[in-house]
């Protein structure tokens, strides 16, 4: 997400926050029309990795068999979630060149690595050549997590180019900012369909769709915090706090694969 003013400072563009001491939501200009320009970015990056191996028995004989298959399976599960919010703002006093110009940037990651073990079934019906297959899962384990969150704000006199820099930003100050791990058990329900085509009795095309829910997740959106204490400089403040708020995290998806059985 990108904004920004024009040259004059237009549109008005702001930072909401609650200001803890005023007991009141506020916000923090990037932007006032003939004032300061400026303008506000935001960013926000999901990447989720797996893995599982299973061992599977056949209860109804043969997979590859027409009619109803009823497969069984359990192992052992991975799964990998990365999730970082980062914000780059800029402003400058108006006109550009006699006052200051100011940089903000906050950064929030939250990695989620689930180690357990999983149980499931598949049940499939084949008719001739095509197959629907039917699976559930539910796997149970420990969720290692780790946030890292940092702020930054440069501030630059522009007649003379000195610029202060404070490692501070809006919603990352130091009350919340730094390394920090926790863990917590997680539960990750799954259920998928795939409809097949079988080029050959033991080789399978197929392309299916499912879904899963993982509790207990650390996500940027639950532990950013939006209360900020606006006091003089020098004066200790609480507030953003340091939170690990849990969440769901919800994924749905479409699969093509191929698959051999013997």
């Amino acid at each position: 997400f990108h904004v920004a003013s024009d040259s004059l400072g237009q549109p008005v563009i702001s930072r909401p926050f609650f200001n803890v001491s005023a007991n009141a939501n506020d916000a923090d200009p990037r932007a006032l029309p003939f004032v300061m320009s400026g303008a506000a970015n935001d960013s926000f990056l999901t990447r989720l990795m797996g893995a599982e191996a299973n061992f599977k028995y056949n209860v109804t004989g043969r997979p590859s068999d027409e009619g109803l298959a009823l497969m069984l399976f359990t192992g052992p599960r991975w799964i990998r979630l990365d999730e970082r919010y980062q914000s780059r703002d800029f402003s400058q006093d108006l006109p550009a060149g006699t006052g200051e110009s100011r940089n903000f940037s906050d950064s929030i990651t939250c990695y989620n690595e689930f180690i357990g073990g999983q149980v499931g079934g598949t049940l499939r019906w084949r008719w001739d050549r095509l197959s629907l297959d039917m699976t559930a899962k539910l796997a149970v384990g420990q969720n290692f997590q780790t946030m890292k969150a940092f702020g930054r704000a440069v501030q630059t006199d522009d007649p003379t180019g000195v610029a202060l820099v404070n490692n501070e930003g809006l919603y990352v100050q130091s009350t919340n900012s730094g390394n920090h791990d926790t863990q917590h058990v997680s539960i990750v329900p799954e259920v998928a369909m795939n409809v097949g085509f079988f080029l050959t009795e033991n080789f399978r095309f197929s392309v299916g769709a499912g879904g899963f829910n993982m509790s207990n997740a650390l996500r940027p959106s639950a532990v950013l915090d939006r209360r900020i204490e606006v006091q003089a400089q020098g004066i200790p403040t609480s507030n953003p706090a340091r939170r690990f708020q849990q969440t769901d995290f919800w994924a749905e998806w479409v699969s093509f694969g191929f698959e051999f059985m013997y």
